[in-house]
């Protein structure tokens, strides 16, 4: 394994994050268009680049055991000492690659964060309109036991009685 093969692996996995953030800022966009269809394609686009991703991952674990191996360097210390063993340019250059992905990952993370907002707090505004709606509906039950239910659930009442 070589410090290329390494890097090249590197580069495409950060690639399919970065096509796996710009399919979320998609779906971003779909859900707040209520855009449905355009919903399920980014999904679907999402999952593939997922599984990708995945695959990806287990290849540059591996080769990342491969190129230690290769380099004559135990595991435990792995990272710190492959940068101590590497000329400057070959470090700088693996450096800024794994800069890369940790970028596109953070990408990720973000957008997908403004999605968990928007759906909270459309779940909380929905919420809110439906206890101002019907005011009675958060009392709450209690069960068979006698412990208090927060969550209402269907009742079945028998009109004979």
């Amino acid at each position: 394994m070589t410090i290329h093969t390494f890097k090249s692996i590197l580069k495409s996995q950060t690639s399919l994050f970065q096509q796996l953030a710009e399919h979320q800022a998609q779906l971003q966009y779909a859900v707040m268009d209520k855009n449905y269809s355009l919903t399920d394609q980014s999904i679907s686009a999402m999952r593939k680049i997922s599984e990708s991703i995945r695959v990806y991952e287990i290849k540059r674990q591996e080769a990342f055991e491969k190129l230690l191996e290769s380099m004559d360097i135990s595991v435990e210390y792995g990272l710190t000492m492959l940068f101590a063993t590497l000329e400057p340019h070959e470090r700088e250059e693996l450096s800024s690659a794994f800069r890369e992905l940790k970028i596109a990952v953070l990408q990720v993370r973000t957008v997908n964060e403004g999605i968990m907002a928007y759906s909270g707090s459309h779940m909380e505004t929905m919420e809110e309109i439906i206890d101002a709606l019907y005011p009675g509906r958060r009392d709450g039950t209690y069960n068979s036991s006698g412990a208090r239910q927060k969550t209402a659930t269907p009742l079945v009442l028998d009109h004979s009685l």
